[in-house]
């Protein structure tokens, strides 16, 4: 029986001890395949100003439990209680025990997150913290307001063309629809390259990706209303086709950001309100444009959008630069963001080998203290065959007396 009960001690400590070796190198491997899948995957705007997809992903990690009858006698509810001592129980409501989830986890959030086809996944709005919303709530209002006044040109265009060409220079309708009518192929031709591989993952068009095109295409939309009222009618006619080119790419800008930075739970919303905004925008601005051009004059509606246009280029940039979304700014947060997801997958790695080393130990405490008490259990064996020995001696003597 002794025999029997070291066996089975021996093969208990030695069936954990497999079971934690394996466990570790099973999170060697994990950390492995968590920061290969995070260097690969596009990333969120908006996880960039955070860690939140980390932790799950982190916690998916740490949280994972040894297959049934891998771990031999371990008892779960004392192992839990070790992890959670350990600060690795905090893994959101999102992670079971047993199960990995984090790479099927960013597959089902990257398909989620791109409604309208765009290679970039965001995180959901409920989920965020309150600095990630403010952010998405001051860029969406941005957008909004991107949709109302980046139309003004193009509705303008439309009201008042006509009219400037026919009193100005002189011209018949034919020759302004011509006009528009140019502008507008020539716009849909520029998506065309623009919309290419070898010139959208250029690097030398690297520092105009979003949201810079849409600053950059402002500015020059501002330009081309003022030069649509040029004393020559030359450059008034190319003014008024580069006002047509221009607001494609504007509507096609503005649908990319809202596409990539709106998190998918709140998108139908504010794709409502941006296109809101924009039917208010053609409706409000051809009626105040065509009451300019009637009763004060026939350049002063061009100045006064111009004037707004430009101005609020300069806002936009400043939005997007404060908010630290600039391309330039967002590779540099891309390189801060790695770096914190190498050290936050160590850490937790590392805090898991301890929590396991300490199940270890506490694995060969138990041990010792059985084989300490099968050693007292043993002396006290022979000290009754000592005191069986001499009553067997005794009994032998009076029966030889007898």
């Amino acid at each position: 029986d002794r025999e029997e009960t070291r066996t089975k001690i021996r093969a208990s400590v030695a069936m954990r001890h497999s079971a934690l070796t394996a466990s570790m190198s099973n999170r060697g491997s994990m950390l492995r395949g968590s920061m290969e899948s995070h260097n690969t995957s596009s990333q969120p705007v908006w996880s960039s100003a955070g860690l939140g997809s980390v932790n799950t992903d982190i916690g998916s990690v740490i949280r994972r439990q040894q297959t049934p009858g891998s771990a031999g006698p371990v008892d779960s509810s004392k192992q839990k209680q070790h992890r959670h001592g350990m600060g690795h129980e905090s893994a959101g409501p999102n992670v079971s025990n047993g199960s990995l989830g984090s790479a099927s986890a960013s597959k089902e959030a990257g398909a989620k997150a791109s409604p309208s086809g765009g290679s970039e996944a965001v995180g959901y709005y409920e989920t965020m913290s309150y600095k990630k919303q403010h952010k998405v709530n001051l860029t969406g209002w941005t957008i909004v307001l991107s949709y109302f006044i980046t139309a003004f040109p193009i509705g303008q265009n439309f009201a008042l063309m006509t009219l400037y060409w026919k009193y100005m220079w002189g011209q018949d309708t034919a020759v302004a629809g011509m006009i528009m009518s140019l502008g507008e192929v020539l716009g849909l031709v520029a998506l065309v390259p623009m919309a290419s591989k070898a010139v959208f993952e250029s690097p030398l068009f690297a520092s105009f990706r979003k949201p810079m095109n849409l600053v950059l295409a402002c500015g020059v939309s501002s330009a081309m209303v003022a030069l649509a009222i040029a004393p020559d009618i030359y450059a008034s006619a190319f003014g008024c086709v580069s006002i047509h080119v221009v607001n494609v790419m504007l509507h096609t800008f503005c649908n990319e950001i809202c596409a990539a930075w709106i998190p998918p739970d709140v998108y139908a919303k504010w794709t409502g309100r941006c296109y809101l905004a924009k039917r208010l925008s053609n409706t409000t601005i051809a009626f105040v444009c065509t009451s300019i051009f009637t009763f004060v004059g026939m350049r002063e509606s061009f100045i006064m959008i111009s004037s707004i246009v430009g101005a609020w280029t300069v806002i936009l940039a400043y939005v997007f630069w404060s908010c630290e979304l600039m391309p330039w700014q967002a590779e540099h947060s891309k390189k801060l963001e790695d770096i914190a997801v190498q050290q936050h997958l160590q850490t937790a790695v590392t805090a898991g080998a301890m929590a396991d080393m300490q199940l270890l130990l506490e694995t060969l405490d138990m041990s010792r203290m059985t084989n300490a008490q099968v050693e007292k259990v043993e002396s006290r064996l022979k000290l009754v065959q000592v005191d069986v020995a001499a009553i067997m001696g005794g009994l032998k003597l009076d029966v030889y007396e007898v």
